[in-house]
């Protein structure tokens, strides 16, 4: 009954819009991939969407290190590594999965390369990464990503672009950035959930406005892109 509240309240697409939306991405991702088949979750951290793959043979990768204010436990990755130089041999996958990792790859021109080798003929490659987010999961944040960058980066390391699509624009961003402010400007944690609380009222009303105005946002700020790559051969 808690989680299922929680995920009403608080893990809405008004809220958590790109939570929900990426959500959506991984199961939509899902249904594509065969049974039997091979996927690698990159930066698999926690591991929220090996239970959509419980159809294929699903391997996690992680470098396995905290951020500020985390403390996760990395004891059931599978492969603990850098994503630019994976202990994997040639032609391993048949598909990779990686969401909200790329920014915090040092050297992502390395991590195409990685996985454009580890990938079979034809193999795909599912990606989201974000162009406008405040900095996260410090120190290792590094890079935001246009959707020039994300198509260069692709077709250097034999990736074929398939789409490339925007999730939210500018009216989610502002609405995501309200949200967000307790989370900012507190420290302290209970004082940070009793500002939420006390919030969440006015900030749902907003998030729900600002989720039908994104609908006909004609600006350039995009929250993420969610991509999708085929290796070529």
């Amino acid at each position: 009954m808690r989680n299922f509240l929680k995920k009403i309240i608080i893990f809405n697409r008004f809220i958590s819009y790109d939570v929900v939306k990426t959500e959506e991405f991984v199961k939509k991702v899902a249904r594509q991939i065969e049974k039997n088949s091979k996927i690698l979750d990159v930066g698999a951290g926690l591991c929220p969407y090996k239970k959509y793959f419980q159809h294929a043979d699903y391997v996690s990768q992680d470098f396995c290190l905290n951020g500020d204010n985390m403390d996760w436990d990395f004891s059931h990755i599978n492969i603990k590594s850098d994503v630019h130089d994976m202990p994997v041999k040639d032609n391993s996958f048949d598909y990779i999965l990686c969401t909200f990792v790329l920014e915090h790859i040092k050297y992502p021109q390395k991590a195409f390369r990685e996985f454009s080798r580890i990938l079979k003929k034809n193999g795909k490659l599912f990606l989201v990464a974000p162009l406008v987010a405040g900095e996260h999961h410090e120190p290792f944040d590094y890079f935001r990503f246009t959707k020039y960058g994300l198509k260069l980066l692709a077709e250097e390391n034999n990736l074929k672009v398939i789409s490339i699509k925007k999730q939210g624009g500018f009216f989610i961003f502002l609405s995501q950035t309200i949200t967000s402010l307790p989370h900012y400007y507190f420290k302290n944690d209970t004082i940070e959930k009793m500002f939420y609380i006390l919030l969440y009222p006015v900030n749902f009303v907003i998030a729900f406005i600002c989720y039908f105005l994104d609908k006909i946002d004609r600006t350039k700020i995009i929250l993420s892109y969610e991509c999708i790559f085929e290796k070529k051969d």
